[in-house]
């Protein structure tokens, strides 16, 4: 019974050592590597400063048409007050001028 104990401890151990040792692989490798990612990252931000200045005034474009057709959809229908509106206010000062000249 004793060596059974015995033998789960140091079957345990060596998990353990095994453990740390994949630990300290790891974090060697990750070392190694950073500075390759860190490039990477400089590269993928370059190139994604770069794609979003040529596309600006692609989406700068698109978006005005896209704010554009809200503003003709919501608009549209208005257009018929706009000019009953126009029309009073021209009546008014036609009115307005007439009237104020002597007799």
């Amino acid at each position: 019974m004793f060596e059974l104990f015995v033998i789960g401890s140091l079957l345990v151990a060596g998990a353990a050592v095994l453990g740390v040792l994949a630990l300290a692989f790891g974090l060697v490798v990750w070392l190694v590597t950073l500075p390759f990612q860190i490039i990477g990252w400089v590269l993928k931000g370059a190139f994604g400063i770069v794609i979003g200045i040529a596309l600006l005034p692609l989406l700068a474009v698109a978006g005005l048409l896209a704010v554009g057709a809200g503003i003709a959809v919501l608009f549209v229908p208005l257009a018929p007050l706009a000019l009953l509106a126009l029309l009073i206010w021209w009546l008014v000062r036609r009115g307005r001028r007439s009237s104020s000249r002597p007799a």
